[in-house]
């Protein structure tokens, strides 16, 4: 009968740790918890300074959000109250919409950003849970909708025991992680010129690294290196030399108005 179909097909979701609903899917496992336990136990000294120090960045955030919560909603009301076109841009938090102000084309980027945080933030949960001797019953993925995002379950229990300082220190390890996370790749981003620098070459010319849209040259300039400039033997065309996939070539002068401001920008 289609209610012993149905119960079979929830035991089978069940025996794998999916849960299926509409707009939502969701995957546990327990096959990190030995993982969660081994990074519970590596330095306890090390990680009692680590997650205290957590504990007071996420007191400090938890103060800097309610400021600037209550400043955006102030920014709202102006606008709302007022026809001043200036105010309309001075909104200090945006909500990210992928396709009105987030580009689809960085959609990729955004949601491995979103999972990569969330994994890195449960994680920071997991292992202060454990060092407070707190169970982890598993972890787990979901996408809600198209948002990705993940999770770690708790043992209630065990949670609700402990003292208000140690429930602080797993509350606040999730925020925590994320904020060295962020902190490791901006430092990241500001050494990539630095780590990248040996597979690049420099004082080869003008990298062109803009055509405006109006250009009769189109995008067939962009990523050309400006070689040098100079006059043909049939005047008055001035040709430039680029190098670019195919080797060098030259091109005529009436490309050559629109492309000097990108090629001098990045001299």
């Amino acid at each position: 009968s289609s209610v012993t179909h149905r119960i079979r097909y929830e035991s089978w979701l069940a025996s794998r740790g999916l849960m299926l609903s509409p707009f939502h899917v969701r995957w546990q496992t327990t096959m990190f918890n030995r993982l969660f336990a081994y990074c519970a136990h590596i330095n306890p000294r090390a990680l009692y300074l680590w997650f205290n120090s957590g504990l007071v960045f996420g007191i400090a955030a938890m103060v800097g959000s309610v400021v600037l919560l209550v400043k955006t909603l102030q920014q709202t009301y102006a606008q709302m109250t007022t026809d001043n076109p200036r105010i309309g841009g001075q909104q200090t938090l945006q909500v990210v919409v992928p396709g009105v102000n987030l580009p689809t084309s960085q959609l990729a980027y955004f949601f491995i950003a979103l999972l990569l945080s969330g994994v890195i933030h449960e994680l920071g949960h997991a292992v202060a849970a454990l060092r407070e001797s707190v169970r982890v019953n598993g972890f787990g993925v979901f996408v809600f909708v198209v948002y990705p995002g993940a999770f770690v379950d708790l043992f209630t229990t065990h949670l609700s025991l402990i003292s208000p300082a140690q429930q602080l220190r797993i509350f606040c390890a999730g925020v925590w992680h994320n904020f060295v996370l962020c902190v490791a790749a901006l430092g990241l981003l500001f050494l990539l010129p630095v780590l990248l620098f040996p597979a690049y070459t420099t004082g080869g010319g003008a990298l062109v690294t803009e055509v405006v849209q109006v250009s009769p040259a189109g995008f067939s300039l962009f990523g050309l290196v400006f070689v040098s400039l100079g006059k043909t033997l049939h005047p008055p065309w001035l040709v430039m030399v680029v190098r670019g996939p195919r080797g060098a070539d030259c091109m005529a002068a009436s490309l050559l108005s629109v492309c000097t401001r990108a090629a001098v920008a990045t001299l």
